[in-house]
């Protein structure tokens, strides 16, 4: 089974797919409709200009971004133009390879484009990613009955395994998923997208983060400008609270895409990490403006992460309005409110305190979550500020109680533990508590000094 580990330190991820052989990432199928979409038809050449940039085979689907005549300017992962006669659009995709195969039944390019055409279909329509961590839907058994078909009649054929590869990912079957990529690189070691799948498939699936490693080091090696590999380097570099090389892994995919907002995002993350928290506001301000309609997987469309690197800069004004934004945008998810609820509790300037605001804000956060230790510790911050330390001492008390809980999870399950820092900090809240104390942010993350 595909587990999302825990992913830690500075830099948080989940992994996104590529494509093979090429700069830049690829498109995912919430990106636009059926009809935006084409499938290869004939391998071709992406070309910039005279330039050609990149291969694709049949069977790979492109985001059409224009189209001009004859050409159409399409992503793959690589920016390019290709002939429109190369493609066919993905709602006439099924009926296209069909009636292929209709005209030659040994046709294995045939059943493999029928296979990419009805997975993709499928994808789109459920507005699915192939990405760990996410509820997907089981993919048809058609699809496979083709790909089986495909490897009969072209057993040599990589990317028919790559492809088999891809659905049992969705449909849950990680293990076998490997063994596929595992015969893909034997057919074709030198293709940049294989080596990133296996990679993303030892991290998620197997925990090895070495192993990962080494296969994003050979992405890297074949395709220098593969940006998926490059960020996906730097988050396992981050996992393993590897520090040299993330920003250097970060900032040349983001080199090579500009607009990558996982990147944007995880650079902002390590700069907050790493106190600096101006350049953490400029990442996050690039990932709000460059973020899709649908929630941002960590960071409440990169409000809340710019909010906390404000109230850290001491400029609460914009971190309050940057949380309202936030709750606007997502007022279901507790995060920002347990946050808001600290920050009304603990500002540093007196002149933002509200201990009623901050006891409605952290109840909310209580509610939606049922409980985590960020709304249990909101709860107790709320409950200080107004003079209520018995309990503040027994909020913050089922806070600790729940962070050990998880550390021994953590600890079962062989993954990096995440929660050490955060038990210390509960800690050193509650023996502020104790002796009638309410617990004060300070620049840089720090206790303040204790109230007198």
């Amino acid at each position: 089974m595909c587990q999302h580990g825990v992913i830690v330190a500075v830099v948080l991820a989940m992994f996104a797919g590529a494509t093979p052989a090429s700069a830049g990432h690829k498109p995912d199928p919430s990106d636009g409709g059926l009809s935006d979409w084409a499938i290869v038809i004939r391998q071709s050449s992406l070309a910039v200009g005279t330039k050609r940039i990149a291969t694709v085979d049949v069977g790979t689907p492109l985001l059409i971004l224009k189209s001009d005549g004859l050409w159409l300017w399409v992503n793959s992962g690589a920016k390019g133009w290709i002939q429109a006669e190369n493609v066919v659009r993905l709602p006439q995709a099924d009926r296209y390879f069909s009636d292929w195969i209709g005209r030659e039944p040994e046709s294995a390019n045939a059943y493999l484009g029928r296979a990419a055409a009805l997975s993709w279909q499928s994808r789109v329509e459920q507005g699915k990613v192939i990405v760990f961590g996410k509820q997907v839907t089981p993919l048809e058994e058609r699809p496979l009955q083709d790909l089986s078909r495909a490897m009969r009649l072209a057993p040599g054929s990589a990317m028919a395994y790559a492809l088999r590869a891809e659905i049992r990912i969705t449909n849950d079957d990680c293990d076998n998923a490997m063994l596929d990529f595992d015969r893909a690189i034997q057919l074709d070691p030198s293709n940049s997208y294989f080596h990133l799948r296996r990679g993303q498939l030892w991290h998620s699936a197997r925990h090895d983060l070495d192993r990962a490693i080494v296969d994003f080091d050979r992405a890297i090696a074949i395709d220098p400008q593969n940006s998926d590999a490059l960020f996906c380097r730097a988050v396992c570099r981050g996992e393993r609270r590897d520090q040299d090389g993330i920003l250097d892994d970060l900032n040349r995919a983001l080199a090579h895409e500009p607009d990558l907002v996982r990147a944007l995002e995880h650079r902002g993350m390590y700069y907050q990490g790493t106190k600096q928290f101006a350049l953490a506001v400029s990442d996050f301000t690039q990932v709000i403006r460059h973020q899709k309609p649908e929630p941002f997987l960590f960071s409440s469309d990169g409000y809340l992460a710019r909010a906390e690197c404000y109230a850290e800069m001491g400029e609460y004004e914009k971190a309050f309005a940057d949380l309202a934004e936030s709750i606007r945008k997502q007022p279901d998810i507790s995060n920002a409110y347990a946050f808001r609820a600290e920050l009304y509790a603990a500002c540093p300037d007196m002149r933002f305190r509200d201990g009623k605001q901050a006891m409605a804000d952290a109840t909310k956060a209580f509610d939606l979550d049922g409980g985590l230790p960020h709304s249990f510790q909101a709860v107790a911050a709320a409950c200080a500020e107004s003079g209520d330390f018995g309990g503040a001492v027994d909020w913050q008390k089922r806070a600790i109680n729940d962070i050990e809980k998880r550390k021994i999870e953590v600890a079962d399950s062989n993954e990096v533990d995440p929660w050490n820092d955060e038990l210390a900090r509960a800690r050193a809240r509650l023996s502020l508590y104790k002796v009638r104390q309410p617990f004060r942010m300070a620049n840089a993350g720090k206790l303040a000094e204790p109230v007198r």
